[in-house]
């Protein structure tokens, strides 16, 4: 496998992690099974529609990233701001949620791929 491929697998596993949140879209139920947090206030639930939103829009950076090159440190960029300020704010939290700290360790992983896609992109042939 080309180094250029395992760069593009790397970054479309991180963007499918990154696509799982999108589910929430769907309302209240979505979000309490995604992030253990029962959403009764509509506009917090808004907010959090539309937060699986936003991170669909990453998803897509990265994926795009993934297979056209001249996007890919930009793509590496947006996913990494993306992953290690929730990480930064999960951190600061008060005990999450068993879920909320599920999503905290897939994006640990999802960054980790980014890092060595990052690193193998930079590395001279």
């Amino acid at each position: 496998m080309t180094r250029d491929l395992v760069v593009s697998v790397l970054m479309t596993a991180a963007g499918a992690v990154q696509l799982l949140p999108l589910v929430g879209v769907a309302g209240p139920g979505a979000l309490d099974r995604l992030y253990g947090v029962r959403v009764t206030d509509t506009s917090a639930a808004l907010l959090l529609r539309h937060r699986a939103v936003l991170l669909a829009l990453v998803a897509a950076v990265l994926l795009t990233g993934a297979w056209w090159p001249p996007a890919q440190a930009l793509a590496v960029g947006v996913g990494l701001v993306s992953k290690l300020s929730y990480l930064a704010l999960w951190k600061l939290t008060v005990a999450p949620t068993r879920q909320v700290t599920r999503v905290a360790r897939a994006d640990v992983g999802s960054a980790a791929l980014l890092v060595v896609a990052a690193l193998l992109r930079a590395a001279p042939l």
